[in-house]
């Protein structure tokens, strides 16, 4: 616990200058670089042994998505970068078939999940940033989920008793779900106010309010499937980058569901 506090207590103030003081060219590498660790600990954890070809393309595609949305393309990355990955795993395939050996669908799937789809939704992030008030905006991913995993954690630690996951995330109660959600809902209410006084703009509270329900579920959600594949794949943790935390997928799993989804409401229903 010492080591994780200590990892919190130097990595969090970091974390917040390159989202909040810095220019967004440096989120985007510190994006490209979490998503080619990220990719390396989902084929670690998920693949065995993966065909060396399609394990390099996948972390060459995991850390030019972040690079690509820096450089405008935005949703076009799907054809710069995501497209010719899949195209590239089928061709590998289908020669590795010709020739009797085996590159399997599941080997395919967590190359696109890894160096694809983990990348483009953390890359909502500097979508955020890049946006008009971003500064503020990116902070609103980190207040959902850091404050829906502290309510959980300390709820659940002080009132848990009723596990409802038991075989995914053994440590996971009723009550900390219930702390995480009500937790996530107080803290983006009070950042609302907070922004608002900095800010000098008015702020929808209620639009928030769709911003921590949504964005609490997806929290959550995120957790619990990356401990799925994790239970699946019989290890403790993704990596040992981060003492106390685990590698990069064990500490920013929640980011990877919540960043899109708060992305996506930013656009169509802006709070501020």
């Amino acid at each position: 616990m010492k080591t994780r506090i200590i990892v919190a207590l130097i990595g969090l103030p970091l974390l917040l200058v390159v989202l909040i003081v810095l220019p967004p060219v440096y989120l985007a590498v510190l994006l490209s670089v979490m998503c080619l660790i990220g990719a390396m600990e989902m084929f670690r954890a998920a693949s065995g042994a993966p065909n060396t070809r399609i394990l390099t393309v996948t972390l060459i595609c995991a850390a030019a998505i972040p690079a690509a949305v820096y450089f405008g393309l935005g949703d076009r990355s799907f054809f710069v970068v995501i497209m010719p990955l899949m195209a590239y795993n089928f061709a590998e395939a289908i020669v590795a078939y010709e020739k009797e050996k085996k590159i399997t669908l599941n080997d395919i799937l967590i190359s696109l999940f890894a160096g694809a789809l983990i990348p483009y939704f953390l890359s909502t992030m500097l979508s955020l940033k890049m946006m008009d008030k971003g500064p503020y905006l990116v902070i609103l991913v980190c207040v959902i989920t850091m404050i829906s995993d502290s309510g959980a954690y300390f709820v659940g630690c002080a009132l848990g008793k009723h596990k409802i996951t038991p075989k995914v995330s053994p440590n996971k109660s009723l009550e900390g779900y219930i702390g995480s959600f009500v937790s996530a809902i107080a803290g983006i209410m009070i950042y609302g106010f907070i922004i608002s006084m900095i800010g000098k703009f008015e702020v929808s509270y209620l639009r928030l309010l769709v911003y921590g329900v949504c964005g609490n579920i997806f929290t959550q959600l995120g957790d619990l499937s990356f401990s799925l594949i994790k239970r699946q794949s019989g290890i403790k943790d993704y990596g040992n980058l981060l003492p106390g935390h685990g590698g990069i997928l064990d500490r920013f799993d929640s980011m990877i569901f919540t960043a899109p989804v708060i992305y996506f409401l930013v656009s169509v229903l802006p709070a501020f």
